[in-house]
């Protein structure tokens, strides 16, 4: 026997196996195990969702986006603000916008872009 018509797989042994249990049965087949149970899959039927069960699901949809605008910062809490101190003091001794990105990524673990650190900087007003 060659190595291509040996099954390669966990499934693939099982369906050999279910395909010669039926054989051995003297049930039909027509068609190999494994298209029929291709087709029992793609031809399942789903059930459409009453109106009862369409308002929950759209109700639980709501409030999974509700949580996750929760988590975004609060209005007027900027993500810069509890380092202030630390950036400002780092702008006046000179360094630079990309400076300072890269010192919130490795010592703060805040990931922020260039831009917005030279955004909040000119909020500030800091020269």
């Amino acid at each position: 026997m060659s190595s291509k018509t040996l099954p390669r797989t966990t499934r693939q042994r099982a369906l050999l196996s279910a395909s010669i249990r039926a054989l051995r049965s003297g049930e039909p087949t027509d068609y190999p195990t494994r298209r029929i149970a291709r087709a029992r899959r793609s031809t399942e039927i789903v059930e459409a969702l009453s109106d009862p069960q369409a308002s929950q699901e759209l109700e639980h949809v709501r409030w999974v986006r509700s949580v996750a605008r929760q988590r975004r910062q609060a209005p007027g809490r900027r993500k810069l603000d509890r380092y202030r101190q630390e950036i400002t003091a780092l702008w006046r001794q000179g360094a630079s916008v990309r400076d300072i990105v890269v010192w919130l990524r490795v010592r703060k673990r805040t990931k922020v872009h260039a831009s917005t650190v030279h955004r909040y900087l000119k909020r500030l007003a800091v020269e």
